[in-house]
């Protein structure tokens, strides 16, 4: 039997092998120094990359080396503007230098500043606000030594930004993982530490007024975790082991949440037995309602159809995106994976919802929205120029587009908001490569129907 690779160790694989594909990635931010680096790759490497990443800056990487935290110059043909915002008409509204852009909020954005001491083995980065209505930008807060922001799944809740950081360094066991609660109107930052030695692929919920958190360490236990969501009062909620050895237990690979249920994305293994995805639901009172599985609607869409052993280690896959939003499940893994589930109304079956209906392929990438009240879902497939939105309530998808001075954007991230804010950044094929990362903030109304 060929021994398969650990779903709790692949993490370490990506962390690996992440700064190797910094160079190729089509949609990266560099900087001539102190540069932030953004990837998207595959934990195995049995798997093909599709040919380019769309979502390479969903997590932000400060490349270390020996420990310590470094700058890193993997794309040099890049200038030194990280970042460069537009408004509808194609009129510059801000630019960032050695900045990243993370997340979008009511009205404006909320990016980082990395500065690395020349006499110190340290790093600082700070944490801004920018209001694009009053064009200032304010200091939320600093924190050490970081070098992976989990940009791409922060929770924004009354005007408080969640996000997960790793810092310390990739390479010393003692690395610390922590969420960073972001206060943009008291201008404040806190810190709710979740351990040392943990996986990047840490997953967070925010659900009837709490905070989960799974918790991926090194020593095979997956443990979800409850917090208030100030950060504290924490309380073990449950634990699944996995035996590396005999390549069987179970784990979390994802969580999340609608108004009423917290769910847990679970996966199983069997020695030789393929690996299994279920979808375990909670009420609020954190007491299981339903189990759904899910392996065969998620085997069943992946690209690799004709090998089967690939096939099912798609199912072991870190997980980028899992949602579930009237009984809609959405599915995105680290790999070529993407599903869209309708789930029926007892939590026990799923169906897939055909691809020729959805456009949903193997490059697909969700869009972003940080906040907990969405009601449908936004994607779109990289070096196509739809924007695409799949509403579960009628079963429809409409199919819209962005135009700037008579030209089609095509997207390879997208962030907006219940305000009707929208953050839409161009893939690098369209803008070339001496430019740096060009991001359109516009209204949902800016955007032309598509046909």
């Amino acid at each position: 039997m060929k021994k398969q690779t650990s779903p709790l160790k692949c993490w370490v694989c990506y962390i690996m092998i992440v700064f190797s594909v910094l160079s190729v990635a089509s949609c990266s931010s560099s900087q001539s120094s102190n540069r932030m680096e953004h990837s998207k790759a595959n934990e195995t490497g049995n798997v093909q990359l599709p040919a380019y990443s769309s979502k390479s800056f969903y997590a932000t990487y400060y490349n270390t080396q020996g420990g310590k935290n470094t700058a890193t110059t993997a794309s040099e043909n890049l200038d030194q503007t990280a970042s460069a915002f537009y408004d509808k008409h194609g009129n510059s509204m801000l630019q960032l230098d050695k900045e990243g852009f993370l997340v979008l909020v009511e009205n404006g954005v909320i990016y980082t500043r990395f500065e690395k001491s020349l006499l110190e083995d340290t790093s600082v980065t700070e944490f801004y606000c920018y209001n694009f209505d009053s064009g200032e930008a304010d200091l939320i807060g600093s924190l050490d030594d970081v070098y992976f922001i989990a940009s791409y799944e922060a929770i924004n809740v009354d005007k408080i930004v969640y996000l997960r950081v790793e810092t310390g360094s990739v390479y010393d066991e003692s690395s610390q993982s922590v969420v960073c609660v972001l206060d943009t109107a008291k201008k404040e930052l806190k810190t709710i530490n979740l351990g040392k030695n943990l996986s990047p692929f840490n997953s967070m919920a925010c659900f009837n007024d709490k905070l989960y958190v799974c918790t991926i360490p090194v020593d095979d236990v997956t443990v979800l975790w409850e917090y208030d969501m100030d950060g504290s009062n924490p309380s073990k909620i449950k634990e699944y082991h996995f035996d590396n050895e005999m390549q069987k237990g179970q784990y979390i690979r994802s969580i999340a949440s609608d108004s009423d249920h917290l769910y847990v994305l679970r996966g199983e293994m069997g020695g030789d037995k393929p690996a299994k995805l279920f979808v375990d639901t909670y009420d609020k009172e954190i007491k299981s309602i339903s189990v759904l599985d899910i392996t065969d609607e998620i085997y069943s869409v992946t690209d690799e159809a004709d090998l089967m052993s690939v096939r099912y280690d798609e199912l072991r896959q870190p997980v980028y995106s899992f949602d579930v939003i009237n009984g809609m499940l959405y599915y995105e893994n680290r790999s070529v994976t993407r599903a869209l589930l309708l789930i029926e109304e007892d939590g026990a079956k799923a169906r897939s919802v055909p691809a020729d209906k959805t456009n949903i392929c193997s490059r697909t990438y969700r869009a972003h929205y940080a906040e907990t009240n969405e009601s449908r879902i936004c994607y779109y497939n990289s070096g196509d120029k739809d924007i695409l939105f799949y509403d579960p309530r009628d079963d429809a998808v409409q199919k819209y587009q962005l135009k700037i001075h008579d030209k089609l954007i095509s997207p390879c991230q997208i962030h907006y908001n219940s305000n009707g804010k929208m953050l839409i950044v161009e893939a690098r094929d369209d803008i070339g490569n001496t430019t740096g990362m060009k991001i359109y903030y516009v209204d949902f109304s800016d955007l032309k129907k598509g046909f």
